[in-house]
């Protein structure tokens, strides 16, 4: 719980200071130094052997579908981080980030779409784990809610 609160709170202040970098510069400056922030973060993380070690075993173990996947994925991941940083510049810190709640709503909609057709994704469906499932789409909806009324 206290890692969760940390995380929330690490998200909030980057997303209010990267307005404020937007709010003093142009959209492509912005996102460059944003970008070039975060690229500093993950080489401290990069420089950790544990993680070096993971990444090797990855790409030496891992088949061609799975790397192609993995490059889709990150792909697919900028296009929302640019899209993303664009909202962020142009409207609400507060709206922008409470659609990003969205995404778990998505997350769970694809997982349900998609369970026979990709036999790996084995997310838990039944009894009270839906239910709490179905409770967490609802106050993400209420939260809309609140923010919209």
């Amino acid at each position: 719980l206290r890692h969760s609160i940390f995380s929330g709170i690490f998200i909030g202040l980057s997303s209010v200071l990267i307005k404020l970098v937007f709010n003093n510069s142009d959209f492509i400056n912005g996102f460059f130094w944003t970008r070039i922030g975060f690229i500093l973060v993950a080489l401290t993380v990069v420089f950790s052997k544990t993680i070096r070690t993971d990444i090797y075993f990855f790409l030496k173990h891992s088949s061609q579908k799975s790397k192609s996947l993995l490059v889709l994925n990150k792909l697919l991941a900028s296009m929302a981080s640019i899209s993303l940083q664009y909202s962020i510049q142009v409207g609400s810190v507060i709206l922008v980030n409470a659609l990003l709640g969205m995404q778990f709503v998505f997350i769970l909609l694809f997982a349900v779409l998609f369970k026979r057709q990709i036999p790996a994704i084995r997310e838990n469906m039944q009894g009270k784990v839906l239910l709490l499932k179905l409770c967490s789409v609802a106050i993400i909806a209420l939260g809309f809610a609140f923010i919209f009324v």
